[in-house]
């Protein structure tokens, strides 16, 4: 029995790219159907880029080929021949950086000839993309390629940096309000004329990351920054933090989000922080701070019942102040489901104050730290967790880089607990890469 290829494709789109690949060499009805799969989101690097960049260079149009040649560019040593499908027709998520990379070794004063023919393979009537990132200092003049409003008319996501030509964002305004993820990098004395125009025409927009190095130029998003539809919201702030002067700008925004579930806040003065999440009419359920004192504790507790996922920085559990508000915001926050603290220097204290005060509901841990953890504590730990959902635990520890023995130790203790249905499912090692509430797979 053959499968229809609508039920292959929706099989395919689940599947993961090696998988994928493998589908390629079934039969022709399975290639066609995985091929569109996999050059949806190319990943152009390494030794893929020079595959690619070929692909490229036969998918041109004879117009562009010509225009090559006529400018001394011989880039297609090999018999011309159009390859067998449209890649570029799949292509769904565009990131322009990669057509530099693919073009540096290429004579410098022929590098816009050739970038400006690439272009135009994307950006022309019969393309369509969901996805463009626009990295800092590319200096591309989009917007006056024909095609520019058809081709991005139905973006959902879309990221750039304050580098950028303000009237691409001014047109694409006017062509595209489909975005729904936004994430702006602001580097400098900016214009912002374009970026405000974009955001305010946006129907859906939910998700917004806002970097920069001088939280002054959010002073001009100020009035803007009030979406009904916004889901998540992170604000990096990638200056020293001590210069406080240059916050006032935001310290009296009146800021609403009613819908904001999640939030990300980095070198973010407390007052601000504060203004985001009494905004968010209590509504937030992940919150993730780069930062912590027993204020930024208290607001959570006190504005955020809803509270899922948190994430804290180094917590002083020899400090008093601090773990009573810990304490509270176990106690206040009964459906937090999971807590990663990224600095822990008393494994004693936290795991006697999670297991007094912390909600039912909390079965999911990711603890890092460097100090050594004392296998006595970590099995009354264990054996307090008995009575609920069977847990998910990490612990991110350098120190089982080189005590294997030790390391074994916790394992196998793990392992014990593991077999009586107390712990589901552990790591315990040193996962640099691990991303925020991102237990397992």
């Amino acid at each position: 029995m053959s499968l229809n290829k609508d039920v292959l494709f929706l099989i395919f789109k689940e599947l993961n790219k090696k998988s994928l690949y493998l589908c390629l060499f079934v039969n022709r009805i399975w290639c066609n159907t995985a091929v569109p799969i996999l050059w949806r989101k190319p990943n152009p690097f390494n030794k893929s880029i020079d595959v690619l960049f070929n692909i490229l260079l036969l998918s041109l149009s004879e117009e562009s080929r010509n225009t090559l040649k006529n400018h001394g560019i011989n880039l297609i040593n090999e018999t011309y021949k159009r390859p067998l499908f449209n890649y570029i027709n799949f292509w769904k998520c565009l990131d322009l950086s990669f057509i530099d990379r693919m073009i540096f070794q290429i004579e410098k004063s022929k590098r816009s000839i050739v970038r400006n023919e690439i272009l135009k393979l994307f950006i022309n009537d019969n393309t369509n993309f969901i996805g463009l990132s626009i990295s800092q200092n590319l200096d591309y003049q989009l917007h006056h390629i024909s095609g520019f409003e058809c081709c991005f008319s139905k973006l959902q996501s879309f990221y750039c940096s304050s580098s950028i030509d303000q009237n691409i964002l001014e047109k694409l305004a006017k062509t595209c309000k489909s975005i729904k993820k936004l994430k702006y990098d602001i580097y400098g004395p900016i214009e912002y004329y374009g970026i405000i125009k974009l955001i305010e025409v946006q129907n859906n927009l939910n998700d917004i990351r806002l970097s920069c190095s001088d939280l002054s130029y959010f002073e001009f998003l100020g009035k803007s920054l009030y979406f009904m539809n916004l889901l998540k919201l992170e604000i990096r702030f990638n200056e020293d933090r001590s210069n406080r002067m240059k916050f006032k700008y935001l310290g009296n925004l009146s800021l609403s989000f009613p819908n904001l579930k999640i939030l990300k806040v980095r070198n973010v003065p407390l007052r601000i922080m504060k203004n985001v999440i009494e905004g968010t009419k209590g509504q937030l359920s992940e919150i993730t701070l780069d930062s912590c004192n027993e204020e930024y504790i208290r607001i959570i507790y006190q504005n955020c019942p809803y509270l899922k996922y948190l994430k804290l920085p180094y917590l002083p559990f020899y400090i008093r102040t601090p773990i009573t508000e810990f304490e509270n915001l176990l106690i206040n926050c009964q459906y937090l489901n999971g807590l990663v603290i990224s600095g822990v220097d008393n494994h004693d204290k936290l795991f006697e104050i999670i297991t007094r005060s912390s909600p039912i509901t909390l079965f999911k841990f990711d603890f890092f730290s460097f100090r050594k953890i004392n296998l006595k504590n970590i099995k009354l730990f264990f054996d307090n967790l008995k009575d609920r959902k069977p847990i998910l635990l990490k612990i991110n520890n350098a120190n089982y880089l080189e005590n294997t023995e030790e390391k074994q130790q916790f394992e196998n203790l793990a392992q014990e607990y593991k077999a009586k249905g107390i712990i589901k499912k552990y790591f315990i090692g040193l996962d640099v890469n691990s991303k925020d509430f991102e237990w397992f797979n």
